[in-house]
């Protein structure tokens, strides 16, 4: 996982049946975000290069730009490794977490 600007890690996956590259950043600052979760599958290799990068801190934030499985997919896995993580999320991705019951305490954020 490549440091690509002070505090901001990527950590890159690619699925070769559909030739595509997936990211997810970290951005290990005071309050440390993560910046989707990809799916279950790559969560499950993310979670522990952010514990590495992290080294012991808590993840405080869990930005889910919207509703598909490499942006969300994953989101469980990292949440019962760090359950005091706060997604962020628009009205409606909160409203479709909740409605396959993911991650009920979502602070919702609105453009502006």
């Amino acid at each position: 996982m490549p440091q690509i600007f002070d505090d901001l890690y990527q950590f890159t996956s690619y699925a070769p049946p559909i030739d595509l590259t997936f990211h997810q950043y970290l951005l290990n600052i005071d309050e440390p975000i993560l910046i989707h979760t990809g799916s279950r599958q790559q969560a499950q290799t993310l979670l522990p290069q952010i514990k590495d990068v992290l080294m012991g801190r808590k993840l405080k934030y869990i930005f889910v730009s919207h509703f598909e499985s490499d942006e969300c997919g994953g989101l469980e896995i990292i949440l019962k490794e760090f359950p005091d993580a706060r997604v962020i999320a628009s009205e409606v991705t909160a409203r479709q977490l909740d409605g396959f019951g993911i991650a009920g305490d979502v602070l919702i954020k609105r453009p502006g």
